[in-house]
């Protein structure tokens, strides 16, 4: 049932040390999406950002003019979602400009097997561990 798996997966988001977002051009447009990445900045979990698309333009996310615009980024479906999960467009653009505050680690997945594990143990080194874990 889709309202145990939301429930579910907001519990797993609160819980854990890091969350990993891997981003294309439609991803973050996805509401469900959006509210995994709400969910965890509000619950202060550190969010990594990982571009799999050589599409993903990651500077639209830099400048204010995306953050002025963004509720024109969703549709009547989308916003009805968000009303629904009382998400403000405003914890949106905190959460997004959280998400982006770290260095993006790009993974794309048509690259070498070389390259792609080099990217692996990049984006493991930029986890968080919880103390007492090597």
């Amino acid at each position: 049932d889709n309202l145990a798996h939301a429930k579910s997966t907001h519990d797993a988001l609160c819980r854990s040390s890091n969350a990993v977002f891997l981003l294309s051009a439609e991803t973050l447009r996805q509401p469900a999406v959006v509210a995994e990445v709400v969910t965890a900045a509000q619950a202060g979990v550190h969010m990594v950002p990982v571009p799999v698309a050589k599409d993903f333009d990651i500077k639209k996310y830099a400048g204010e003019e995306f953050y002025f615009a963004l509720s024109a980024e969703f549709d009547g479906a989308g916003k009805a979602f968000f009303r629904e999960k009382g998400i403000t467009f405003s914890e949106i653009a905190k959460s997004f400009r959280k998400l982006f505050s770290v260095e993006a680690q790009c993974f794309i997945p048509s690259s070498s097997e070389v390259i792609q594990r080099a990217a692996i143990q990049e984006l493991c080194a930029r986890l968080h561990r919880p103390s007492g874990q090597p």
